[in-house]
Formats: C-alpha cells, structure tokens, sequence
C-alpha cells in the first residue's frame, strides 16, 4: 500500500483542528486570514523544539503535541493573553509514520482543539523538529512586560519549580540515582510534568496575570535564570527565598534525604508556569477575585540593586552560591 501524501496527511490528521477558525480555509490555501475582535491586540511567540535538546527520541508523539502547544501557551498567559490561534510546522524523519502523526494529532486536540490556523509538515533526515507560532488575544495596552518591577514589590509563582527537572531524571539512565528512592506514583507524576507540562485554566491564568503583575514572563529555562531575566529588563535586583518556592512533594523527600539539592530545581527549566511581580501582597493578591481558587506563591521581593541581580536566600537570610544558572543554547554547557 503506497504512503499517504502530504496533502492527505493534512487533510486527515491537521484540517479537524481548524474548526474554530473559518479564516484558516481548512488548510487549503497558502495564507490564513484572522479577524481579531475589536478592542483587542495579537500577542504573537514561537518556540521551536528539537529532538535531543526539548524532548527524548523515545517520548510518545501525543505528550510532544502537548509539550510543543503548551510552552507556548505559557508564553501568552505570562503577557496577560488568552490563546487565540497557532501555526504549526513539523519536520518528520522517516520513522514518524501515519500512526505516529495520528497520536500527535490527538495531543493537539486535548491542548488547543480547533485554533490550528496553518504551518507546514515536511520530512528531513535531521532529527524530528516542531515548531509552533502562537497568536493570543489581549485587551489593547494590556499586555504585560518583562518590564514594570520595582522596588518594594513581591515576586510570585503560579506553580511548583524543578517537578521537570526530576521527571528527566526519572527518565535519563545515568540520573537514576538520585532518584531511585522515589515510588511509582511519584516517579509517573515528575516525568507527566517533564513531558506534558500543560497550562491549566490559560483563559482565567491570563486575566490573573493582567490584573494583578506589574511584570512577568514564563519560566522556562530555569527560575534563578528567568528571574534575572525580568530583573535585568526592569533594571532592579531580585532576592528569593529558597524555602519559599513550590515544589513537589517528592523534591522534598528527596532534599531531605540528600539526594537532591534544593537549588538545583531552580535552575533546571522546563517548568512553564509564571513568575510575576506585583505591589500587592501575598494576602492581597490572595484575596483578589481573580486568584481566589489558585493564588501563585510569594518567593520573594524585588530589591534595589544591579539590574539583573538575583540573590537566593537560606532559611538565615544567607546567600546561596548558585554556579549554573539556568538553560542557555548558546553558552557552554547551556548555564549563563
């Protein structure tokens, strides 16, 4: 039996995950046409993931749909904006087939069913590659920056820090030790946030963030490296309490039991939730109607300081040597 095409590829695996947008002419034509609502703007990201450096060449194909959708989600909720739409473009090797692009499929409906707007479906004889723009929607002038901290405010995460980071663990042979304490009911937890890191609630995360953050971005590459990231942008300091940060249940077994070290998970990345400053505090922003049923962790302040300066803090208020600071593609060892 001959390989099915690429048109034929599309049209049974990619056009279903069109509906929402009649603008997308069911992937027939080279261009989509979106109508964006009045009063509203188009925050735009992209994020390309590479077999190798994103993602193991063993994950299943439906948890990288749900990867590859979800950083970007997280992208558009950390400026304040609701998903919209998106453009896919995936680079197949040979050993990607029709049963392997069905399953992909199903993880892009379980994420963002129906707001595919276009993109592009090539093989190559390089690694498997997905690259996903995002377009979200935000009321005009409402976007929020990396810029706007300052000095006095508090730094707050919407969810826990490092769960990625061990799930890798779990799943990288030479890491095993570190790990190898852990139950199965723990051990599938970290390795779901490593794989399927998904964005709960983007619609209603969004709206928290806009109406309270006076500055945010997704964390990504690492919270100390994201941290000095917004700092540098909003020419301030940041200090952050170790003790204060959200993590699994089981980091904390394992810190205990000295397996682990604390400010390792705050550098390993993959987390995808928020970090945002704001001038209200942790009560405040608790009782704020937007944040009532899941209100982010206060981890810290915004200080005076060197723009970009983070400081991790013990239990004493001392500071904690932190040698890699997060994820970098293009600096040695991926550590700035």
């Amino acid at each position: 039996m001959e390989a099915a095409g690429e048109g034929a590829l599309i049209a049974q695996y990619l056009r279903p995950h069109t509906h929402r947008h009649p603008g997308a002419f069911a992937l027939l034509d080279d261009a989509a046409a979106l109508a964006v609502p009045e009063g509203h703007e188009l925050v735009v990201t992209a994020d390309a993931l590479a077999e190798g450096v994103h993602f193991l060449a063993d994950d299943p194909a439906e948890t990288l749909a749900v990867k590859a959708l979800s950083v970007n989600i997280s992208d558009l909720v950390a400026k304040g904006a609701a998903p919209f739409a998106y453009f896919l473009t995936l680079a197949l090797p040979e050993r990607c087939g029709e049963a392997w692009l069905s399953c992909f499929a199903m993880g892009l409906g379980r994420v963002a069913d129906g707001r595919l707007a276009g993109g592009d479906l090539i093989r190559t004889r390089g690694p498997l590659t997905l690259s996903v723009t995002a377009l979200g929607l935000v009321p005009e002038g409402r976007m929020v920056r990396r810029e706007g901290a300052k000095p006095g405010e508090e730094v707050f995460v919407s969810g826990l820090i490092g769960s990625a980071y061990l799930g890798l663990k779990c799943l990288v042979g030479e890491s095993l030790g570190a790990v190898s304490s852990l139950d199965d009911s723990s051990r599938a937890r970290l390795v779901g946030r490593y794989r399927e890191p998904v964005v709960e609630m983007p619609e209603r995360l969004a709206e928290g963030v806009r109406g309270v953050a006076s500055a945010a971005l997704d964390v990504s590459d690492g919270l100390i490296l994201d941290a000095q990231r917004l700092a540098l942008v909003s020419g301030v300091a940041i200090d952050i309490e170790a003790e204060r940060v959200p993590v699994d249940p089981a980091a904390e077994r394992l810190i205990a039991e000295g397996a682990v070290v604390r400010e390792a998970l705050f550098t390993g990345g993959d987390d995808y939730c928020v970090l945002l400053t704001s001038p209200l505090c942790a009560q405040g922003l608790q009782a704020h109607p937007l944040w009532r049923e899941r209100p982010p962790v206060s981890i810290g302040r915004v200080v005076d300081g060197p723009a970009g300066h983070v400081r991790l803090l013990d239990k004493a208020g001392n500071v904690v040597n932190i040698p890699r600071s997060g994820h970098d593609h293009f600096r040695k060892g991926g550590a700035e």
